[in-house]
Parts: C-alpha cells; structure tokens; sequence
C-alpha cells in the first residue's frame, strides 16, 4: 500500500521541482501578466521578447507576434514574482528596466561578437561595439570571468 503512494510523491515532487515548473505561470499571475502585458509599448514588448537570447537571435522572418508575447511574459514573470504579485511595482520595475535596455542598446552589446547573427537591426554597432570590447579587453579595463557551455569568453 505504500509503494503507490511513494509513487504518487515521487510524481509530484518532480512535477514542482522540474526546471520548467519555475516558468509556469499559475492562473492568477497569468491574469495579472495579460495586464500588464496591455500597458508595454511595442518597442517595451520587443525589449522584453529580446531579452531572451534565443528570441533576439531568432531571425527576423521566424519572429512573430505570438513568439514575442511568449518570451516577453516570461521576462515578465520573474519581475512579477520579484514583487510578490503586485502589478503596479511590477509594471513600473519592468517599463524602468525596459528604458535602460533600450538607452543602453543591451541587445547590441550582447550579439557584438556574434557572427552567425545576421538578423539583428545594426550590424554596424555590432562591429562597433566589437572593436570597443576588444580594445578595452587588450587595454586590460575589462575582463572576462568565466565561459558559456560552448567555451565563448
């Protein structure tokens, strides 16, 4: 009698600990996410979608409006759960963070050394911003402080 339940919590342990269980929304914070969502610009809701590196390298023509709205929830999420579910901190956090993505062009800086990326909107900067890198790294004002899973610095 106690191997099916043993079962039964071995399942549901693994259900709550899965590494997706974290980016489920549950059926409240999926309201509140739509709602906060409505109130992004186009540009916030594409600032949000690329700050998922996988988004930001999509090209161009795979993207649509469904991709953006997935990946901007998710970013959404964690600003959300941050600020325990309040909407109101959470939309002012995530449009302050949003702001400071844009002025600072994040997503330029992050693809400047990608060369399999031809789909981001100013490949120009990218270089720029690759020469830059690479004179403060040689001038030794930066550092790099560790590596990705496929040795990139």
């Amino acid at each position: 009698m106690t191997a099916p339940m043993a079962t039964r919590r071995t399942r549901i342990h693994h259900e709550k600990h899965s590494p997706l269980h974290h980016l489920q929304p549950t059926p409240e914070e999926t309201t509140k996410l739509q709602a906060i969502l409505e109130q992004l610009t186009k540009q916030e809701m594409e600032t949000a979608a690329n700050a998922s590196y996988e988004y930001l390298t999509t090209r161009n023509n795979n993207k649509n409006q469904n991709l953006e709205t997935h990946y901007a929830k998710q970013y959404a999420l964690r600003y959300l759960r941050a600020k325990d579910g309040d909407q109101a901190k959470t939309l002012q956090r995530l449009q302050a963070t949003l702001q400071f993505r844009h002025a600072v062009d994040v997503d330029g800086i992050r693809t400047a050394f990608d060369t399999h990326n031809a789909n981001h909107n100013n490949n120009n900067n990218n270089l720029e911003y690759a020469k830059k890198l690479e004179h403060e790294l040689q001038a030794k004002n930066v550092y790099v402080q560790g590596y990705d899973k496929d040795g990139r610095a």
